[in-house]
């Protein structure tokens, strides 16, 4: 093929390591079902959304308690609102977690 003799094929076959896999390997599939794939997005979905909204309510909490100790109105109510946004995010991302 191309030009190539018989032994000149088999010598470039052979120029290039072959990869030797053992019996009990792992298979993976490059292909999965549209309902497991969809599944998964979800739940990495979900996930992110629930560590984002409880990263979200905890910085809140801290502004919160920043601005009460240092008597800034604006501060408190900032960091307050920030904490309840953060808990809806969590509440949201489990009430849909429910529903998929």
């Amino acid at each position: 093929m191309f030009g190539f003799g018989p032994s000149e094929a088999d010598l470039l076959s052979g120029a290039l390591p072959q990869a030797a896999a053992p019996a009990n390997a792992p298979v993976v599939l490059a292909a999965a079902d549209g309902n497991q794939l969809t599944s998964n997005v979800l739940d990495l979905f979900v996930t992110a959304a629930t560590l984002g909204g409880g990263a979200w309510t905890v910085w809140g909490a801290i502004t919160f308690a920043a601005g009460l100790k240092d008597q800034n109105g604006p501060q408190t109510q900032s960091g307050l609102w920030q904490a309840v946004g953060g808990i809806v995010i969590l509440a949201a991302a489990q009430l849909f977690k429910a529903l998929a």
